[in-house]
């Protein structure tokens, strides 16, 4: 099956050298599962990277429009909230790609990767400045004689579920969590590192997450390194640490492998969903701890819940010393054993999005 793939913000990474923002994980093993369905994947959006490093399909220029002639799907990746309702000459970007899904005749499964899904298809109900902008366009007519699916990062919690059901009833055939499935890279797995360089490091942005931050890794009583895209006022306020910036996603791995450990934590909307992330399997496959903020219980009782942690002290007891060699490499041993044997977080990824694809007729 042919699949017209594109996105309306922020480039897509095609060599992944790039700096890892906008859903670059999930979106990577989304293709490669995809492709391993036997789906060709062309892009039609703004890329990093060069195209002939793509291997699941062509890349179009962002302006050229797939034809419902040519392609079976459209699969449409949306990004941060803030930045879908900006745009050039003061038309949203989300209005110019509800556009682009009302000119496309096909099926189509739009790929939600904020936390605002319910505002975001619920426009016309939302906000009547939208109503003015938009010359009447909401979204129900988006619903007109089509199949559209939804994706989300989040995973199918019960509280998920219960806003699925409200999604449903107005007319979306599917929701699901399978938006966020990584690569089957196994060949990822670093060897532990007896020298690392770092304490605490951490790859990931500032939004909605300043106080769990502050509290996990500006306390300043160990080395810390950060990765991802915060601003100078952050900078000046936890000095101690080390800023590295936006790096390629590769060297997360490497930086993660030469640190003892890392704190996954998540802003409101993650915490309420007690969602599985990316990051967390990120952690585990370097080589290095992963110590989970209370909130995130689904992935306690998969990594361990003598790795979860709610304050600063209780996490500065449990982690090791550098110099404790012997205990560090027990407990990453542990936490990959538990992860990728015994949860079998590849496979059993791989054979829900299987059953899914299966189910919106993709398998």
């Amino acid at each position: 099956m042919k699949i017209a793939y594109t996105k309306y913000c922020l480039p897509i990474d095609l060599d992944g050298l790039g700096k890892p923002r906008g859903g670059t994980d999930s979106r990577r093993g989304l293709l490669e599962n995809l492709a391993k369905l036997g789906h060709t994947i062309d892009i039609y959006a703004p890329t990093t990277g060069d195209p002939k490093s793509y291997k699941y399909g062509k890349v179009y220029p962002v302006n050229t429009l797939p034809s419902s002639s040519r392609y079976s799907v459209l699969m449409i990746e949306d990004g941060p909230t803030n930045v879908m309702f900006s745009g050039a000459d003061r038309v949203p970007f989300l209005l110019k790609t509800h556009k682009r899904i009302d000119a496309f005749e096909g099926k189509i499964i739009y790929l939600h990767q904020d936390n605002l899904l319910y505002m975001v298809i619920n426009l016309d109900a939302f906000s009547p400045e939208w109503m003015r902008i938009s010359n009447g366009y909401g979204t129900k007519d988006l619903l007109k004689n089509r199949e559209f699916y939804i994706f989300t990062f989040a995973q199918d919690t019960e509280h998920l579920l219960e806003r699925s059901v409200k999604i449903k009833r107005s007319g979306y055939q599917y929701i699901s969590g399978m938006f966020s499935v990584p690569p089957a890279r196994l060949e990822w797995v670093k060897p532990f590192n007896p020298n690392p360089k770092n304490y605490l490091f951490y790859a990931g942005n500032k939004r909605g997450r300043k106080h769990k931050f502050a509290m996990y890794y500006g306390h300043g009583k160990c080395s810390v390194r950060v990765a991802g895209k915060w601003s100078e006022k952050y900078e000046d306020e936890f000095a101690k640490i080390k800023w590295l910036g936006q790096i390629p996603q590769g060297e997360v791995f490497n930086r993660l492998n030469k640190s003892v450990a890392t704190v996954a934590i998540g802003d409101k909307a993650f915490e309420f969903t007690d969602s599985l992330v990316p990051r967390m399997f990120e952690a585990v496959q370097s080589g290095c701890i992963l110590y989970l903020d209370s909130p995130f219980k689904t992935a306690g009782s998969i990594f361990g819940e003598e790795y979860m942690v709610s304050s600063e002290e209780e996490l500065l007891n449990k982690i090791p010393s550098v110099a404790n060699t012997r205990a560090r490499k027990a407990m990453v041993e542990q936490q990959r054993y538990r992860g990728i044997e015994e949860f079998d977080m590849f496979n059993a990824f791989g054979r829900r999005f299987q059953e899914i694809s299966k189910e919106i007729g993709l398998g």
